[in-house]
């Protein structure tokens, strides 16, 4: 949310058989570009906040490496928990 708009938002479906989670997808939305007439009302975009075009693939690179980054760190079980651990105290 940037000024009460929203700016992006995550989609995640899943399959679940019984008790077993068979998969989740996750997607992840982010208005970059877009124009108030392009926009539902309520959304905003990157655009719109600071008054310049952003490169779609420059910015889909940024969010590849920072998810890249994250993923790795959740990999590691002893980061999750230290994350936590930190967080908690």
């Amino acid at each position: 949310m940037v000024g009460g708009k929203k700016l992006a938002g995550v989609l995640i479906e899943t399959k679940i058989s019984g008790p077993e989670l068979v998969y989740a997808i996750v997607g992840i939305g982010l208005n970059v570009n877009l124009t108030a007439e392009q926009l539902p009302t309520g959304a905003t975009s990157i655009f719109l906040v600071k008054k310049k075009r952003f490169s779609l693939e420059k910015t889909l690179s940024s969010i590849l490496t920072v998810l890249e980054r994250l993923y790795e760190n959740l990999r590691n079980e002893s980061a999750v928990v230290g994350e936590c651990e930190v967080g908690m105290a």
